[in-house]
């Protein structure tokens, strides 16, 4: 399990690559939120969030064929998490910090998906 550290508009984020899933969280955001493959009611949980959760999120975590096609396409988490970091960085995401081998956490464990 790979967790990626990332700081949008100075708020953090949060990433974590579990078995070729890619799960989301932040600090307004209590539970982890399955990104990839892309959930049925993420934006409906934006949505419901009362603006805790910025609208930006809407659109920054819609993709392409293109995107879905190499997500599916990569080899292992640490392609994932390349693949993570371009596409971030290309958004306007900064980049922080990567952890490997972490272990799942308590807080990891309530998925929205």
């Amino acid at each position: 399990m790979i967790k990626l550290v990332f700081n949008f508009q100075r708020e953090p984020m949060n990433f974590v690559i579990k078995n070729k899933e890619i799960f989301y969280s932040d600090r307004r955001w209590g539970n982890w939120i399955r990104c990839v493959p892309p959930p049925e009611n993420f934006l409906k949980a934006v949505t419901m969030s009362r603006n805790r959760i910025k609208k930006e999120y809407m659109t920054m975590f819609k993709f392409t064929e293109e995107e879905i096609k190499e997500y599916n396409e990569s080899k292992d988490e640490n392609a994932l998490a390349e693949l993570i970091k371009r596409d971030a960085k290309s958004k306007g995401c900064i980049f922080i910090k990567q952890f490997t081998d972490i272990e799942e956490s308590d807080n990891q464990k309530g998925v929205i998906t």
